[in-house]
């Protein structure tokens, strides 16, 4: 039998540092059509035992988001490909998935050398990313996918470092792309992925330059993207000031309009690097960058961070054209959706 744990137990197997070993096509299309929904099928599995540890810390968190009680034990969620296995699985967190699997979408978590219908499994990152965003908004879909093509995972505990990116915005439209005819559930992933960013080294950084960037029809400002962690080399009079420094790195930066977007410092918890001194903001003065600081209370607040955009756009030369209501209300619920806290599970 092949177990395919999912929605939370993906998220504590990437966490965990378990190897995620890809499986070819044809391989997840065997594990798919032997998948059980009973896990007493699987007693022993090391993989699980693994798994089973993180669910103490992951239970507050997703009882929390779907309003159970919070001690209340969660079951190992898995995915199986016929009705027959769900009937007869007994496992309440068990989901069905009734048509071929796209390209990548399945890793392994146990011994890869084991036939591919025995063993543990679970979705890829992009194949996860596709399965969460049923039920999702736009712009939430949009975080949880530049979380995982990003540098950072949002843990029980709060935002953990991570060395790379899970996925790429690539691998994510390779995968939708080959997604059947019939696949229900998709058309929040489709309509995402285009606008998926890779590199984000947190939440905050993610949802500014989405609201900033997405089209108006979306609800953004449709300005160009910056660059995220931008280098300035630094000439003799900047380093004068920084003389332990050869360059400095502006959060969010158009180099050719010489603009760049600076967090604020008491807003660090989410990993974002603070403004470090007037040193440093006078440096990136002497090099030719006018600085816009960003903080929190301007970002969480819409009327604030829409007044912040449009003197951004008003630097970039992006001209703003009077907004409909409905585009109005695309807007705000584009800044409910990322700059709300979400437990993305």
């Amino acid at each position: 039998m092949a177990f395919i744990v999912h929605d939370w137990c993906a998220r504590a197997a990437y966490l965990s540092g378990i190897t995620l070993a890809p499986v070819p096509d044809e391989e997840a299309a065997v594990a798919l059509a032997s998948a059980t929904a009973n896990i007493r099928d699987m007693d022993g599995a090391p993989a699980l035992d693994a798994l089973s540890r993180w669910e103490p810390s992951f239970r507050p968190v997703v009882n929390g988001a779907r309003r159970r009680p919070e001690d209340e034990p969660l079951p190992i969620p898995c995915l199986v490909g016929t009705d027959a296995a769900r009937r007869h699985g007994g496992n309440i967190g068990c989901r069905r998935w009734g048509v071929g699997l796209p390209h990548g979408a399945l890793v392994r978590l146990d011994d890869p050398s084991d036939p591919p219908d025995l063993g543990v499994f679970a979705p890829s990152p992009a194949f996860h990313w596709l399965l969460r965003t049923r039920g999702l908004g736009f712009g939430q879909a949009l975080l949880l996918g530049c979380e995982l093509c990003g540098t950072y995972s949002m843990a029980p505990q709060g935002m953990r470092r991570r060395p790379g990116p899970l996925t790429t915005p690539g691998e994510v439209a390779d995968l939708i792309a080959s997604v059947p005819d019939g696949a229900r559930h998709v058309s929040t992933a489709r309509s995402a992925a285009p606008h998926l960013l890779d590199g984000c080294a947190s939440p905050r950084e993610a949802a500014t330059v989405l609201y900033a960037s997405l089209p108006a029809r979306r609800g953004g400002y449709g300005l160009p993207e910056p660059q995220r962690n931008h280098p300035v080399a630094l000439n003799a009079r900047a380093r004068a000031l920084l003389p332990a420094k050869r360059a400095i790195y502006l959060d969010l930066a158009w180099p050719e309009s010489h603009l760049a977007v600076e967090y604020d410092s008491h807003g660090h918890e989410e990993g974002m690097r603070p403004l470090e001194d007037k040193d440093r903001l006078v440096a990136a003065a002497h090099m030719g960058f006018e600085i816009l600081p960003l903080t929190p209370n301007m970002a969480d607040r819409r009327e604030r961070l829409d007044a912040f955009m449009g003197e951004v756009a008003d630097r970039l030369g992006v001209r703003q054209r009077p907004l409909c209501r409905s585009t109005l209300e695309r807007r705000a619920r584009l800044h409910r959706e990322l700059f709300t806290p979400w437990d993305l599970w």
